[in-house]
């Protein structure tokens, strides 16, 4: 069955599993979000929504935009959800789209010059009605934001049958079924959380919970209460900042968490899983233009202090992995870039000169890597391997910090005009009992004068702006 079918297959059989949205106090079950689509295609039965761009500008996760997604998707259109009136407003000038969706609190403005709006139960809807009869996009299913977390987001093609295959090995990976009750507190338009999380939890035919991802850390307490989820997917950010908040989970234990994004410390994991016990932690690895999903690192709660951070797991369904030539050495191993062969490789860009992808399963990723028993450990990209320090990588040196200094949220590393690097570190507020000064001291028993000299540490103020 082809993705739309699997969706319409999903919402016909499993007619008791809802969508609930935690801020709107809403709930949808999956029949219910059925009928909603039908009485959208009443409405917009006169227009072609056909291999069209329709945009979302996403404040923060409802039950509305993921009505109107699935049905966007569901017409054979192209939907890109996109920050763009909080943003990213300029991003609009470079897009060529059909219509454009504004939530309730979107600030959006647009020329009216060419657009007609039509008011929905879920939302505005405004038609460009000078591209009605413009296919803009051919060959392209749906459109997916990274995460931006390496630089500038980029918008990447993606297949439906690519996309698809992702969320059946993803489902395969995390043993998800109809019992299952997601918790997604993660920003929706993440391609983690679109496919990995929110389409896999729906094609499995489980419940849903839509949380507001902003503020997430000051009550997910009272939402993992009120809705007993089974999972929750989060981000190492967040994992940092629930630690910092003294969060804990105060009844019967998850299935599993898992944990996408960036590199996670093992004094950071394992200080979470005392919080949040759970049966299973997924790490997960992945990038955008490989469906997203690449490989799983799945640990018990009793397996957790053996936690390696760098190990990037086993590979999902259908998916391969392996290196290129050696670019380096790192603690005797060689490393190199990482390759990944999938069926879920992306078409190309959206914008940006790169906007053509060669028609082949297999991605040279900017990720080194080194192999070590046939098991694959993430170094970080080029940018994160800083000679001026002794040749140390990002993650070491955010492991000495994490470890040194109370209350550490996320660290910022830029190299400066000198090479010297700059650390701006974000701290919980309640952790502000030392300045500076004093963790400086302490970071000198850690790191060589010869890093020491290199570094230009920052300590700045908490700000709820991040997410992963």
């Amino acid at each position: 069955m082809s993705l739309i079918s699997e969706i319409k297959y999903a919402l016909n059989h499993f007619k008791s599993s809802s969508i609930i949205d935690v801020k709107e106090n809403k709930t949808l079950k999956y029949q219910e979000v059925c009928s909603a689509i039908a009485q959208l295609k009443r409405r917009f039965h006169n227009v072609n929504f056909e291999q069209k761009i329709v945009v979302f500008d996403f404040y923060e996760n409802s039950l509305d935009l993921v009505v109107l997604f699935l049905f966007i998707l569901e017409q054979k259109g192209i939907p890109l959800i996109l920050e763009v009136s909080k943003n990213q407003p300029n991003l609009l000038n470079e897009i060529t789209y059909f219509a454009i969706i504004g939530q309730k609190q979107s600030l959006l403005s647009v020329s009216d010059d060419y657009f007609r709006s039509f008011d929905t139960p879920f939302g505005e809807l405004r038609i460009n009605e000078s591209q009605l009869d413009t296919p803009m996009t051919e060959d392209c299913s749906l459109l997916l934001t990274s995460s931006g977390s390496t630089g500038i987001k980029k918008i990447i093609k993606c297949r439906a049958a690519g996309v698809l295959q992702n969320i059946k090995s993803n489902i395969e990976a995390l043993g998800i079924n109809e019992k299952d009750r997601t918790l997604i507190c993660l920003p929706i338009y993440y391609s983690y959380s679109l496919i990995g999380q929110f389409l896999s939890h729906l094609v499995a035919g489980a419940d849903i919970i839509l949380a507001p991802n902003r503020f997430i850390p000051l009550y997910l307490n009272d939402v993992l209460k009120k809705h007993r989820p089974t999972n929750f997917f989060i981000t190492p950010t967040l994992v940092r900042v629930l630690s910092a908040y003294q969060s804990h989970l105060k009844f019967a234990p998850l299935k599993f968490v898992a944990i996408g994004g960036g590199y996670l410390s093992k004094n950071c994991f394992v200080k979470f899983t005392k919080q949040f016990p759970c049966t299973y932690y997924h790490k997960t690895y992945g990038i955008t233009e490989a469906g997203p999903r690449v490989s799983t690192y799945t640990l018990a709660y009793e397996e957790v202090h053996a936690f390696r951070p760098n190990y990037i797991g086993t590979p999902i369904g259908n998916v391969q992995l392996s290196t290129g030539s050696a670019i380096g050495h790192y603690q005797g191993q060689v490393s190199s870039y990482l390759h990944i062969k999938t069926p879920s490789a992306f078409l190309g860009y959206l914008i940006g000169t790169h906007q053509y992808h060669k028609a082949s399963t297999r991605l040279e990723t900017s990720d080194i890597v080194f192999k070590q028993q046939n098991e694959y450990y993430i170094l970080g990209r080029a940018t994160d391997h800083f000679k001026a320090t002794g040749e140390l990588w990002r993650f070491q040196i955010e492991d000495i910090l994490f470890e040194e200094i109370p209350g550490l949220l996320k660290v910022n590393i830029h190299r400066d005009e000198t090479a010297q690097l700059q650390l701006g570190l974000i701290r919980n507020k309640r952790s502000y009992t030392d300045s500076s000064v004093h963790f400086s001291e302490r970071l000198k028993e850690r790191f060589s004068p010869t890093v020491m000299q290199a570094l230009i540490i920052k300590d700045n103020h908490e700000k709820f702006t991040f997410s992963k």
